[in-house]
Formats: structure tokens, C-alpha cells, sequence
């Protein structure tokens, strides 16, 4: 894969470049072009004249140009815009979000994105969350643990749900002074973003909450959220069921859909097996 990164003005993009057949999504097979641009589509917010001569390029090459590798004619178009246009703290996130991937000939890990995002703009509190759970990193010379680089990005911003999240997966912390459990942790993650489902299955499987709910009322809250969350539902099984959307699902019911969401899902599956086995 070969990753294109280019910057103008103040829009970013991303080109991931895959030279291999088989690319679909749920209604065609398209071109490798078109799979391309609807990408940059969907991550920009303007025009970029720079953007549509390099598409213009790239179209030629993808399209068959000289047939000759065409990875290769790719790649000297990446160097040629990563040499006029410098990468914002913002692109590494990007890319990092994305995988990673070639910049300036170099393979960049979704780490090395976000350590370069840390360093520069120390101020990010994103960067600095993607940094923690990519498995932290050294910034100007001194070395964050992942404990250490959420707590830098709640410093910056204190709403951040996701740096919650990473300090409740480490067991909590102290923060301003006030000591923080896991489960406290996840309470502020719920308190700050309640429509994240991740939130409220952490809270959940941290035994619920006084304030925001039991633990099956927690696993329900995040499958209203996202029913599409076969973790939850194997979770909401173990309760022995619940009501989500307006609906009861018994213990059985819902490991029927997580093994529907998920049929690799090895736990659900023995959940589900080991449900029909009781019920005789």
C-alpha cells in the first residue's frame, strides 16, 4: 500500500494506493480511481487545485498510462508534493487514523503518525490520545507512558471522553489532585460524551454506575446507541437480556445477535450453544 499526503492551503488529503484488483463495496466493483477519490471526498471540506492535477496524474497512471508499474509513477508524485508542501499536526492524525503509511519514502506506523502529531503540536489533545492508545512514545526526549499521555490530553481538554476511556483501561488515575477509578473514569466518559456507545459498554463492564445506571441498563444504553455492537449484546446475554430500542430480548435472543453481528465471535458462540443447552 502507498500512502500520498498532500496539503494546500488548508485542506488535507489522504490517497492510499493499492495496486491490486478485487477493491468493492457493497454495490460495485469500481475503478481503483474512483475508490480513491470518493475517499479524498469524504475527508475534505473544499476544492484543491493541486489535489485535481495530481488526480489528473494519477488517473492517467492507474488508467494504464505506459503500463509499466504504475506504483512506482505514484510514488515520485507523493515525493514531488511532500517536497513543496509540509505535513500539519493535523494530516498525521489523519494517517495515523488511517493505518499509517509511506510518506516521503519512509513506512510511517499509526505510532510514528501520532508522535509526529505530538511533536508539532504538543497542544493537541487528540494527538495525544491517539499517542496512548497506540502504545506511547518518546516526545523531546523524554518518554510518555500510555497512563502519561492521556493524562496530557485531559490536562489540555478536561471533556475528552476517549482520554477518560484510556485511563479507566489503565485502572484510573489522579487527576487535578483527585484520585479517579477505573469505573470513576468511565463515568466521566459517559458524563462528557453520552452518545458514545464505547463509553457506556465501558461503564458496563465495570459493574454500572449510581449515577447513570446498572450494569444491563448500561449495556442496553450503548446498543440503543449502536446495535451493531456484538460485544454488548454478548454482554447483555450474560445479564440474562434486556430491553433495547423499545424491545426485550431474552439471554438467548441476545447472543443470537451477536453471533449475527459477529459469527466468528467464538465467545458468543459458546454462550449461545450453552444457552439452547439450558433451556431444555
Amino acid at each position: 500500500m502507498y500512502g500520498m499526503v498532500c496539503c494546500a492551503s488548508s485542506v488535507f488529503f489522504f490517497f492510499f494506493f493499492q495496486a491490486e484488483d478485487g477493491i468493492r463495496d457493497a454495490q460495485e466493483s469500481r475503478g481503483l480511481g474512483d475508490v480513491y477519490k470518493r475517499q479524498v471526498s469524504t475527508q475534505s471540506t473544499g476544492g484543491s487545485q493541486l489535489a485535481m492535477e495530481v488526480w489528473d496524474k494519477v488517473d492517467a497512471v492507474l488508467a494504464g498510462g505506459d503500463g509499466d508499474e504504475p506504483a512506482s509513477e505514484v510514488r515520485l508524485y507523493t515525493d514531488q508534493i511532500k517536497d513543496q508542501y509540509a505535513m500539519s499536526y493535523e494530516g498525521w492524525i489523519d494517517l495515523g487514523q488511517a493505518g499509517g503509511g509511506h510518506v516521503g519514502g519512509v513506512i510511517h506506523t499509526p505510532k510514528m503518525c501520532y508522535l509526529q502529531a505530538v511533536g508539532l503540536e504538543p497542544g493537541s489533545a487528540e494527538a495525544w490520545v491517539q499517542l496512548g492508545f497506540a502504545g506511547c512514545g518518546t516526545v523531546d526526549g523524554k518518554k510518555y507512558t500510555r497512563k502519561q499521555c492521556f493524562l496530557e490530553a485531559i490536562n489540555i481538554d478536561h471533556r475528552i471522553a476517549r482520554a477518560w476511556i484510556g485511563l479507566g483501561d489503565m485502572g484510573g488515575a489522579v487527576v487535578d489532585g483527585q484520585d479517579y477509578s477505573n469505573k470513576q473514569c468511565y463515568e466521566q466518559a459517559v458524563k462528557y460524551n453520552p452518545a458514545s456507545a464505547i463509553s457506556w459498554n465501558c461503564l458496563a463492564d465495570a459493574g454500572g454506575s449510581t449515577e447513570f445506571g446498572s450494569t444491563s441498563e448500561c449495556y442496553e444504553r450503548a446498543l440503543t446507541i449502536n446495535p451493531g455492537f456484538g460485544k454488548a449484546w454478548c454482554s447483555l446475554g450474560r445479564t440474562g437480556g434486556g430491553t433495547v430500542a423499545g424491545q426485550l430480548y431474552s439471554e438467548h435472543q441476545c447472543y443470537e445477535q451477536a453471533v449475527a453481528i459477529d459469527p466468528e465471535d467464538a465467545l458468543a458462540r459458546y454462550n449461545l450453544g450453552f444457552a439452547g443447552i439450558q433451556s431444555f
